[in-house]
Formats: structure tokens, sequence, C-alpha cells
């Protein structure tokens, strides 16, 4: 791993002659040391942004290699501040790659922990987030809200407050008003620790930010990928002379930013940093970084993601996708901690992913529809696929018509599946979680699988089933002794949840990003796994699966030597072969509707 304790210095060797008024302006930067006779700038990990701010605002090129000195600073500062640990959990429990992040990140005020799904992500964030003093706010995914606050118990004498909506609180919750919460912090002299989601900021983010916490969290931080924050408008001031205004957009990565100002210490944890374009980076940098990256992507986007002017306007980003990657590597070398995946691998069970083709003649048929939803199903696709034939099809429009050839796949495998998993079960494979599209059609592989394993304990999870309904489904599996089934989309339970005590994760429709994969596959490959894990994707003959399947399954190899180390962000296009630009993934899938039929 590349991590970078508190007293660690930073070496950057430029390879060109440095001109003396750049020499003289680094020496300026307490620390910070010019040699005379080489090209070489030695700073101290707290200043060596400013340095390759200084570099790159003179486009000087360089190199940068970080020397690990030993350090016991970091130690000290969790036992003085943490107090509220249990005993043991430095000393014993947690793993060694997890102590090495969690020491490199607490001299931080801003940092970034890219570490594949199932590593302990949380633990870290929790320790790193109680090594200050002072309140803490962790922002995740909805339906992780009280599972990070079950972990924040397990280990710590704290007492969260998940922040939920008034019908998702329980009887036996102690508060259900962050006021009432903070009043109770206060009167016990208690280090307040809350828990939202990240549709929550749009409803409390004035009331989190008067919180005054010292540290905050943010989990899935490619949540925050959305560059639009803010839009310039010109006004006039005063005296009439035109003026850029700032107007904020008010989304949820612009709030998230909002509250990343307003905290003194950022830690941003992510198993999928580069979801689907290396644009995506840009606004999770920002959150731990806000000062470093600019108002807008615009120049992240020119430098390191190969854009250009459009013909229209804006920017467009060229294949394939990157550019100056050695040197992008070099600025977030300073804030990233990464985990190969190697690491996390070495401490589970095995895992063997394996890909099932389902023949035309072992498919069903599709599931029913009334007369009324079948003829504006059909009605819809009809017109989704005129717009991309005619080729003015909007982004979404691609999308969905995509999703929906990838669901049409999925649901004729529900007799297949239904027989796989009687298979399974029979083999002793008696905990399971499948993977499919929306409501519809999980209901209907419930159904197909509760008439092949009568007595089989069956949860269904989807958009029509509560967030409190779904965290006690998570519940009742993880205590479940098996044979017993969740059957869920990938929005429901696809990230952020403990599953691990699961024997076979089955995909039948299948993902369309790398992140995805690496998301799926982490809710049962994480630590606490106890048993051997069987990943299996189905690809549906004559089917749109076969064009996907060529495309992203054959390279789940590279897929995970990528997404999983999240080390080479420029390796990632050449690695699975464009799969990094969504947009060229839609066209690839849409651009011949007749090989799949316009009503399949």
């Amino acid at each position: 791993m590349s991590l970078t304790p508190l007293d660690a210095r930073v070496r950057f060797t430029v390879p060109v002659a440095m001109p003396d008024e750049i020499a003289e302006l680094l020496r300026t930067i307490p620390g910070v040391s010019v040699w005379r006779r080489r090209p070489i700038v030695d700073a101290p990990h707290n200043a060596a942004f400013l340095v390759e701010r200084l570099l790159h605002a003179r486009r000087v090129p360089f190199t940068v290699k970080v020397a690990n000195l030993p350090s016991i600073d970091a130690e000290m500062r969790i036992r003085q501040n943490a107090t509220e640990l249990h005993e043991g959990i430095l000393d014993d429990f947690i793993l060694p790659f997890q102590r090495e992040v969690i020491y490199s990140r607490v001299g931080s005020d801003g940092g970034h922990v890219f570490s594949p799904a199932g590593s302990g992500k949380t633990l870290i964030s929790i320790i790193w987030a109680l090594s200050a003093p002072g309140p803490v706010l962790a922002v995740t995914k909805a339906n992780a809200r009280r599972q990070w606050s079950n972990e924040v118990k397990r280990f710590t004498d704290v007492e969260p407050f998940p922040l939920l909506p008034e019908t998702d609180y329980r009887k036996r919750d102690q508060f259900r008003e962050l006021d009432a919460y903070l009043g109770w912090c206060a009167e016990e002299g208690r280090r307040p620790f809350v828990v939202l989601g990240w549709e929550g900021l749009r409803q409390h983010l004035d009331a989190l930010i008067a919180l005054g916490a010292r540290s905050v969290v943010f989990d899935e931080s490619h949540k925050a990928k959305q560059e639009k924050r803010a839009k310039w408008r010109v006004t006039l001031d005063e005296s009439g002379k035109e003026v850029f205004e700032e107007q904020r957009l008010g989304n949820t990565a612009d709030l998230a930013q909002r509250l990343a100002e307003a905290v003194p210490r950022r830690l941003t944890t992510t198993a999928t940093p580069v979801a689907n374009t290396l644009a995506d980076l840009w606004g999770q940098l920002k959150l731990a970084e806000p000062e470093a990256w600019g108002k807008t992507s615009s120049k992240f986007k020119v430098r390191y993601c190969n854009a250009v002017s459009g013909s229209f306007g804006g920017l467009e980003i060229q294949p394939p996708g990157h550019s100056n990657t050695r040197e992008l590597n070099a600025r977030i070398s300073f804030t990233v901690s990464r985990v190969p995946y190697e690491i996390l691998r070495s401490q589970l069970p095995p895992k063997r992913r394996v890909v099932t083709r389902v023949s035309i003649s072992a498919q069903s048929k599709p599931t029913p529809m009334s007369r009324e939803d079948r003829a504006e199903y059909k009605r819809a696709m009809k017109e989704l696929g005129e717009a991309v034939r005619a080729g003015n099809a909007t982004h979404w429009e691609k999308q969905r018509l995509s999703e929906q050839f990838r669901l049409d796949a999925a649901d004729r495998k529900r007799k297949f599946l239904a027989d796989r998993v009687s298979e399974l079960l029979t083999m002793g494979k008696g905990k399971l979680l499948i993977f499919h599209g929306r409501k519809r059609a999980c209901d209907a592989l419930a159904k197909s699988i509760r008439g092949k394993v009568k007595g089989t304990q069956i949860w269904t999870a989807h958009g029509d089933v509560s967030a409190k309904e779904r965290e006690q489904i998570k519940d009742d599996y993880m205590a479940h002794p098996g044979p017993c089934i969740v059957v869920s989309t990938y929005q429901a339970m696809g990230e952020s949840l403990n599953l691990q005590d699961t024997d076979a994760i089955l995909v039948p429709m299948l993902p369309i990003t790398p992140a995805e994969i690496e998301q799926l596959e982490g809710r049962g490959a994480r630590l606490g796994q106890s048993r051997p894990l069987l990943v299996e994707y189905f690809i549906a003959e004559n089917t749109i699966d076969e064009r996907l399947g060529s495309i992203l399954l054959d390279k789940l190899p590279a897929v995970e030597q990528v997404t999983g180390s999240a080390s080479d962000l420029g390796g990632l296009a050449d690695a699975i072969k464009g799969i990094d630009d969504l947009e060229g993934l839609l066209d690839r899938l849409v651009d011949d509707l007749d090989m799949f039929g316009e009503e399949s």
C-alpha cells in the first residue's frame, strides 16, 4: 500500500532545470527545501499540496515519492481523543492494513480511503472520526444508517443517532428528534455522533452545520460524483460593472460540498472511486479538499480527462477518457490511502466466480402483464427505439432502453433460476442472495422459487418495501440458520449492507458497470465472511446478455484488478475496453435493436 504517515516527507523530482524564480517561491513555503545541485524539492506532508499546486500552475512536470518514516504521533492522538473506543480494538481487533490506513489519515484535515467493499471501511472511519475531539457526522446511503449506528455501538461507548424519517423509527429507539438527542448529549456530557443518508442533507443541512461538528465522514463518496454544484450568471454591481455571481444548485452533491466546507476534518470512503468515468473523481476529491480542485470541474476534465471544447459549447471528453494520469496519481497520493484487493482477499475464504449460459429452450416466457400495461410498454419501447434509430435519443432514453432489454433478458431466466436455487440448496448452499431488476421481476422470481423449494424462507426487497422492513430483512437473514433466500433489487440491498453470512450470490440481471460488480460481490465477500462464496452470473442466449457479457463479464479479472485495487486510474480504460465510457457502452448496447426485436 502507498500510505502517508504524519511525519512523512514528500520528494518532488523535476526532470528539467527549475527556473530560479520558481525555486525561490518554493523556499517561501515553511518546511520546504529545494536542492541546489539537483532539481529536487523536499516538503513535509502537510505542505506537499502547496508545492504540487505551484509546480502545476507553472507547468513544471514532476514525479513524486513519499518517504514513510516511523511515527507514534497518530497512535498517541487516537488514544488521547478516542476514549470511547472499547478496550482491545486498537491492540487486538483491527487488522494491520486497517491500522496503517487509520494512522495515515489521523493527522490530515482531508483524506480519502479507496478500499474494496467489505474491507472494514466503517470501522476505519469510526476510529478516524473519534481521533479528534468534538461532534461527528457520518453521511452514508439511506439503507446503511442503522448499520452504521450499530457498528458505532459495537466498537465504542458512543450513543449514535441515526437521522431517519419519522415512519422508520422503532419503539425501542430512545430519540426521534435531532434536537432532543443533542440536548441529551449536552446534559450527559456525551459526544454527538449523527448518522444520516445522503438525501437527508436536503432537509437537515442547516441544523448539521449549526452542530459545529469537528469531523465528517462521507461514506460511499461516489454518490457525490455529480459535478453540477453551481452555475454562474453575469450581474451588474452598484457602479454598473459586470460581475460573475455564483448560484448554488442545491443538489445532493452541492449540499455535501457545503457541509464539507463547514467541517474542519473530512474523510471520504468508497470501493469504487471511478464508477463510470474518470470525471467522477473530481467531486469526491473536492469533498475532502474543498479549496484544492477548483470551483468547477472544467480544469480537471481538460487536464486529466482528455476533454476539449465541444462543437456546440461546453467540453467533450475524447477517447481514451484520461490524460496526464501519472501527474494525477502524484497529486492524489498525498491524501488517498488505497487498500489493494489482494490484501482483503488474503483475509477471506475463497471466492469462486462463474458465468452460466441459459439456452433458448431453458428460458421462460416473459412475466404476464395486464392488457393496459402491455400496451403502454409496447408504445414506450417503440418510441424509444425510434429515437435511437433517428440518432436523437438522450442519455436517459438510451439507458432506459438498455435497462429494459436487460430486465427482459433476466425475466426469461425465472424457471432456470428456480432450478438452480433448488440445486444449490441440495448441495448445502443454504443462504442465497439474488440481485434482480425491478419490483415486478423480483416478485415473479420469488414466486417461481417458492413453487420449486417449498418451505424455504424467502424475502423480497425492492422499492415498495420500506427502509425499516429492509433493515428487518437484513437482520432476519443474518440471524437465520438457513436455508433462506433474499431476492432484491440492486438499489434496495446491493450497496453498503453487511450480508456476509452468505453461501452464494446469484445475478440474473447483468451489471452494466464495474462499480456494480464491485458492490454486488462485496455484500458477501467482506470481513466477517466465514464460508466459501460462489458468485454466479447468468447469460440468456439470443438476448442483450450476449453483447453485454462479451463487453463486461469476459473482462472480470481486469475489472477486479483495477476497481479492486483502486490504484491505477490511468489503466482503467485500457483494462476494461471502454467500460468507463458509459455513454459509449449504451451506444453499443442499443445500436442494433433488430438483433433482439423491438418488443423483446
